[in-house]
């Protein structure tokens, strides 16, 4: 992808994702949206061959669970 695509991607994905903030009326709502927008960037690393993100991602939700799990 040449480089004024990918800004034009990043772009893009920078609208959609904002405009979906935007519409979260609850953290319930603004957690789903980033929860979205995480498996979306790992998706898209598959997609690109890029480095897998899946486990970065799992480990944060893991620590997450961990720091509030009680």
């Amino acid at each position: 992808m040449s480089s004024q695509a990918e800004d034009q991607r990043r772009a893009n994905q920078a609208a959609f994702w904002n405009e979906k903030q935007a519409k979260a009326n609850s953290d319930k709502e603004l957690a789903a949206v980033w929860h979205d927008a995480c498996r979306m960037l790992a998706r898209q690393a598959d997609k690109d061959g890029r480095p897998p993100l899946w486990g970065p991602l799992a480990q944060h939700l893991h620590n997450f669970f961990q720091q509030h799990a009680g």
